[in-house]
């Protein structure tokens, strides 16, 4: 029997879509991306926290995969499998 790793390399990359310039009431959409360096075989469930600046106000999240909770400010339910 084979050893079973129990973590992940993750690379974990969070972008501004469109015009970096905003002005006070403007909406800010941001992009995350989550993706696997390490080349284990077996599919890992990631947590990813991911948070706002205290200037900034949450309004929604809308995820591919998973679900992100604005109280705990988590991404969960993340499923990778090798090479995602």
């Amino acid at each position: 029997a084979g050893i079973v790793p129990t973590t992940a390399d993750l690379m974990v990359k969070k972008s501004v879509i469109g015009n970096c310039q905003r002005q006070i009431g403007d909406s800010i959409t941001f992009k995350v991306v989550v993706k696997r360096e390490d080349i284990n075989f077996v599919d890992v469930t990631a947590t990813i926290k991911d948070s706002l600046s205290a200037n900034l106000q949450f309004v929604s999240a809308t995820a591919s995969e998973g679900s992100y909770s604005n109280t705990t400010r988590l991404w969960s339910g993340i499923t990778l499998a090798k090479g995602d």
